[in-house]
């Protein structure tokens, strides 16, 4: 499972555009979330210095985008290309945050769509739903209760 992560940069605009509407489209359709052009660029944007994009054998895979403040890690987007899928990259991107978290002794944040079957992955890494809107579940890991695997 060879992959390296790169910042992200202005190039991978049009990249970042095409794999949030194949990761994310039919999640937000279903929880009535608008889904037009203007709506994904805005994400896209949002703390696009913390985006970093995971690339295998040349190719770009992925988005990892988090971030650090004085209380926790913030784990604002993950998205895999669908045809990467269900290969381990989720969980190891995960580990690259957890990693970072657990040397600051911090916890880590996250919110998933009710929709989004990434949840279960969370769930088995230990994350713990500690608020809810009528469309996302908030989770959250607390250092002491995060693996160490590495």
């Amino acid at each position: 499972m060879d992959y390296y992560i790169k910042s992200a940069t202005e190039t991978d605009i049009d990249f970042l555009l095409s794999l949030r509407i194949s990761t994310m489209e039919v999640y937000l359709a279903e929880m009535g979330i608008p889904i037009d052009q203007e709506f994904h660029l805005d994400r896209i944007r949002y703390k696009f210095e913390s985006a970093r994009i995971i690339v295998v054998d040349s190719q770009r895979i992925g988005l990892l985008k988090y971030f650090a403040n004085e209380e926790n890690y913030e784990l604002i987007q993950m998205q895999i290309s669908p045809q990467w899928q269900n290969r381990g990259y989720g969980a190891k991107l995960i580990e690259v945050v957890l990693k970072e978290a657990r040397k600051a002794d911090k916890p880590v944040i996250l919110s998933v769509l009710k929709s989004n079957p990434a949840k279960g992955l969370y769930t088995r890494l230990g994350f713990c739903v500690i608020a809810e809107t009528e469309q996302e579940f908030k989770m959250k890991l607390e250092p002491n209760n995060q693996p160490n695997n590495q």
